[in-house]
């Protein structure tokens, strides 16, 4: 019996396990299409690859400088995560 002729009468369940194996690093989708005799569900099928993480200082401390005085501040910024990382700044 081929599991994909299975008909399933009303008020019955069917469970489907769905095991995912990547072979790379990177993102998935796939889109799994259910019909029946009335309608078509479509079941997005997603899964996220790697991505990169900024560790930033919970607090960046100024001081108290004196109003309309430009002040820098220099911090280092580790990145977690073995994925590549967009490199531009905002200040």
């Amino acid at each position: 019996m081929d599991i994909m002729d299975t008909k399933v009468t009303p008020a019955m369940e069917l469970v489907y396990i769905v095991r995912f194996s990547p072979e790379a690093k990177i993102d998935y989708s796939y889109d799994l299409i259910i019909v029946t005799e009335r309608e078509c569900f479509i079941v997005p099928i997603r899964a996220a690859g790697c991505r990169a993480i900024l560790d930033f200082p919970d607090v960046i401390d100024f001081g108290n400088p004196p109003v309309k005085y430009e002040m820098e501040k220099y911090w280092y910024l580790l990145g977690i995560v073995a994925a590549r990382l967009p490199s531009s700044s905002y200040t």
